[in-house]
């Protein structure tokens, strides 16, 4: 910054998606700011506080929450997590602070040269302007249903999911063999054991778009048909003679949501191009993270976090004159919940299977207990 934040002239931090990406550079940056260390520190030198910054964090996102999205197999097939699964902005205790303000609307357009927002409020006609001194941009991409929600709105939400539920009673129909429908499937099937659960992919094997060793999708398969569900490949199904059957679609052709930023940060699908330390457009001013950004490899929630303590971390460094982090690259790998049974590859380790890695993976709800305790979300800030 050219002049250094006040108490009446704060450092204007805007962050674009309440997610995985969104959230960990929000609690980080915050942390930082306060006078911590952030959170994501590996072993934290409590004895070593940061320099505070008066800080004015605005967090703008479409849905009035949180969603876990690597829940949504699971938010979508039990009641009993479908709730749970999405907190209201409200009760995201860790950004109860007032320095944080959430805005529940959706982003219009981005000025990288005047460094500002422009965007429309849910409820609202008229579109507001917000200047920034940093940006960070974690909208995330734009999934079809049932592979997620479409509501805006947690009540919305409930309804949508609720609707659906309901009609898991009769033979369900899984179409499409990537992760969200073998986790789907098996989750109905799991869920719902007296339903005859089919899952049909035109691939000749699962997870045929993702750049995993084939002795891994063998292990996927086998453990999918253990499950009780039946495997189709090489088959496309006829959608319009579903017949008695519920079909869901779990096929999934995400885009990008970025629309609202200048084409010549973007490449021709619509990835946001970063550098290493995560900005973009010529400028250590804005930055973006998460599953909006070109990177190699399979895009996962951990990296997505990763990539929000790194964001934040060289917001701060950028404000103090420290040395930037580097993200380095996305750790190839994918984990699996299918049924009972967890699945997960990577270099290192090779392929893991059983309750075990489920447990490790997972605990008993795809994740949520994980993520939530990670960011450490729950904890009043300074506690």
């Amino acid at each position: 910054m050219e002049t250094p934040a006040t108490p009446s002239n704060p450092l204007r931090v805007i962050i674009i998606g309440a997610s995985y990406g969104g959230l960990s550079a929000a609690v980080n940056l915050l942390d930082l700011c306060t006078g911590r260390p952030a959170r994501f520190t590996p072993s934290p030198p409590s004895h070593q506080p940061t320099t505070p910054i008066p800080l004015e964090l605005t967090i703008l996102d479409e849905r009035d929450g949180f969603f876990h999205t690597i829940g949504a197999p699971l938010a979508l097939t039990n009641p009993k997590y479908t709730s749970p699964f999405w907190t209201h902005t409200s009760d995201i205790t860790a950004l109860q602070h007032p320095s944080v303000k959430f805005i529940h609307g959706s982003a219009c357009s981005i000025d990288i040269h005047s460094q500002t927002l422009t965007l429309l409020a849910s409820g609202s006609s008229s579109r507001k302007t917000l200047p920034y001194d940093y940006l960070i941009v974690a909208s995330g991409l734009r999934r079809a249903w049932p592979v997620v929600p479409q509501a805006l709105r947690k009540s919305d939400y409930l309804d949508e999911v609720a609707a659906h539920i309901s009609r898991l009673n009769t033979d369900v129909v899984v179409i499409g063999g990537g992760a969200v429908g073998v986790e789907t499937a098996t989750e109905v099937k799991h869920t719902y054991p007296l339903l005859n659960v089919t899952l049909i992919h035109s691939r000749s094997e699962l997870l045929s778009s993702e750049p995993l060793p084939d002795q891994f999708k063998e292990r996927v398969l086998h453990a999918v048909r253990e499950a009780g569900v039946k495997v189709i490949l090489n088959t496309r199904f006829d959608l319009e003679e579903p017949g008695s059957r519920y079909v869901i679609k779990a096929i999934s052709r995400p885009v990008p949501s970025t629309s609202f930023l200048p084409g010549q940060v973007l490449d021709k699908e619509g990835y946001v191009r970063v550098t290493e330390l995560l900005n973009f457009g010529d400028s250590k001013r804005q930055f973006a993270v998460g599953d909006v950004t070109v990177v190699k490899g399979i895009k996962r929630c951990s990296s997505a976090m990763q990539m929000g303590y790194c964001a934040a971390v060289n917001i701060y460094r950028d404000v103090t004159g420290g040395e930037y982090m580097a993200m380095g690259e996305v750790y190839p790998g994918m984990g699996l919940a299918v049924g009972k049974t967890g699945l997960y590859w990577n270099p290192d380790d090779g392929i893991v299977v059983g309750e075990e890695a489920l447990k490790e993976m997972f605990d008993d709800d795809l994740g949520w207990t994980k993520c939530w305790e990670y960011m450490n979300l729950g904890t009043p800030h300074g506690v």
